[in-house]
């Protein structure tokens, strides 16, 4: 179904279980500090992609793995790349991408009469990683 576009948006009370689909994979990897590759994301229910069309923003939430662990859970909003299609694309600043770790992470879509989580019972999954250390010591 990838292309078609619907006739009518779906309303927030109709939107089916809904999944994610981030660059062809579930995880996003990017080096800690690191501001490119953005992540792009497609937003899709078992009919096909979100039509966004009546969504004021997409939210992206992502978080630690486990509670108490000091670190907590951040928000960007996604720039919304094609609304008939369910794509989204989330720009980081370098302070997005520390400290190093796996972080589970959603998209919330906020419409006028309330919001939608994606994937809805499910996480995908964004990691940092650190850099080679740089070291003086020959090998």
């Amino acid at each position: 179904m990838g292309g078609c576009r619907r006739d009518n948006p779906v309303s927030v009370g109709e939107l089916l279980a809904t999944e994610v689909i981030m660059s062809d994979k579930q995880d996003f990897i990017i080096k800690v500090g690191d501001t490119v590759p953005s992540l792009n994301a497609q937003l899709r229910d078992s009919r096909g992609p979100l039509d966004l069309t009546g969504v004021q923003q997409v939210i992206f939430r992502y978080g630690p793995l486990v509670k108490n662990t000091g670190i907590a859970s951040r928000e960007k909003v996604c720039t919304q790349v094609d609304l008939f299609l369910g794509k989204v694309r989330v720009d980081w600043d370098t302070a997005d991408t520390k400290p190093a770790g796996r972080y589970r992470s959603e998209f919330i879509m906020v419409y006028a009469g309330g919001q939608k989580t994606a994937p809805s019972q499910k996480f995908t999954y964004v990691e940092f990683t650190e850099h080679v250390p740089l070291t003086t010591q020959t090998y």
